[in-house]
């Protein structure tokens, strides 16, 4: 009996420990470790804007920096299921996605009057928040991660057959537009929902530009 009590204490204490280095430890660490990297970035584009390449006053280099200070204060509050419930069921989803749209139609417009190598500048610096946003959203949930693991596998192993299977291969082109289309539209609706948090001490809600970091 003795035994039995002892064994279901070490099994209670070792979940625990699991559940804390998952929940606590992994998760305090993944904060820090994307925080890092968008600091980073935000370094570099501020070098690049020091440098002259873009002006501090230009609307796209100053909702680019908002975008990356509200990621940055954003980053403890992302993750999938967050974005999920946020997406879909959230009180204020509605407004939200109405901020997206004209997140997205405001950037649009403010780098049309930007220099080629000005596009490339900002471009960039969203491409690379958004591979740091995504990755801390897939490694932040063990889902994803089972998910990507079995993609991989499953491209290995699929891979030199569709290679001889024309319609096979157009299917899964397909496939992987509409995955890319789908993550596209999720990084738009993350970097607007981060600009929003930067400009949420503005008494104009809509407006899109930022207070200086």
């Amino acid at each position: 009996m003795t035994t039995d009590l002892l064994v279901i204490v070490l099994n209670i204490a070792l979940l625990v420990g699991l559940w804390w280095l998952w929940f606590v430890g992994y998760r305090d660490y993944l904060v820090d470790r994307t925080r890092q990297d968008l600091f980073r970035l935000r370094d570099r584009l501020f070098d690049r804007a020091a440098a002259g390449e873009i002006g501090f006053d230009v609307e796209a280099y100053k909702v680019t920096r908002a975008t990356l200070n509200g990621m940055i204060h954003y980053a403890h509050e992302l993750s999938v299921l967050r974005v999920l419930l946020t997406a879909l069921i959230a009180p204020g989803a509605k407004t939200n996605m109405k901020y997206a749209r004209l997140f997205i139609a405001h950037m649009r417009q403010v780098k049309a009057t930007l220099t080629p190598a000005q596009k490339v500048l900002i471009d960039t610096a969203f491409e690379d928040m958004h591979k740091v946003t995504l990755r801390h959203l897939r490694n932040g949930s063990l889902v994803l991660r089972a998910l990507a693991l079995m993609v991989k596998l499953a491209s290995v192993c699929v891979r030199p057959v569709i290679r001889g299977l024309p319609l096979a291969a157009r299917l899964t082109g397909y496939m992987a537009g509409y995955i890319r289309k789908g993550l596209s539209s999720l990084s738009d609706r993350i970097d607007a929902d981060a600009n929003l948090m930067a400009t949420s001490a503005s008494t104009r809600p809509s407006r899109l530009t930022t207070f200086p970091a």
